[in-house]
């Protein structure tokens, strides 16, 4: 049912090459701001996420996620709210932090994470009428290819230049926008002139 599968690949599951995150953390334990990820942050389609508050004002208990994890908002998801983290923060805990089991895989597991065809599938089993909500037990038997060692370390390596580009391009946007917001209100009140 996948189809031909190229000699030294295998099939196997979602399940096989991603494991779901589940740290737990209570904002009073924080102890310092952390970035905050809720799904009104993660934006639809796309693979990296670019925005993201601060824990400041939280009080509920939140998930705890590592640069390259992969986010995954599993209220609605038909949304198709799916993206790499860029940075070390919390999150909301209707987001899934999924992670490679092997730091090889990273390309490949975001890849089928935020493919139409596996938000679909996540959709497909998701509970609830109002709120649906998909669930990691479902989406862990995803059927999919998993290429031979060789060919997922060359993959790895050619999108993870991409993914640092981005990664890049994001921190410095983030690192502009505080210079900003830091001179534009001294250059209106006139302490500082052009």
């Amino acid at each position: 049912e996948m189809g031909s599968v190229p000699e030294g690949w295998r099939v196997g599951t979602i399940g096989n090459i991603c494991y779901r995150k589940r740290n737990l953390v209570e904002p009073i334990s924080l102890g310092e701001q952390l970035p905050y990820v809720g799904l009104e942050h993660m934006p639809q389609h796309h693979m990296v996420l670019d925005r993201w508050g601060s824990s400041e004002d939280i009080t509920s208990t939140k998930i705890s996620f590592t640069e390259n994890d992969i986010l995954f908002g599993t209220l609605r998801p038909y949304f198709h709210k799916v993206g790499l983290s860029p940075i070390n923060g919390i999150c909301s805990t209707d987001i899934l932090v999924g992670s490679p089991i092997d730091p090889d895989y990273l390309a490949l597991v975001l890849c089928y994470l935020s493919s139409d065809e596996f938000v679909a599938y996540s959709n497909s089993a998701s509970e609830g009428t109002r709120m649906p909500r998909a669930k990691w037990d479902h989406m862990k038997k995803y059927s999919v290819v998993i290429p031979s060692k060789e060919i997922t370390i060359q993959f790895n390596v050619i999108i993870n230049s991409i993914l640092s580009q981005i990664k890049e391009n994001i921190n410095m946007n983030y690192s502009l926008k505080e210079i900003q917001n830091n001179l534009l209100p001294k250059l209106m009140s006139g302490e500082i002139e052009v």
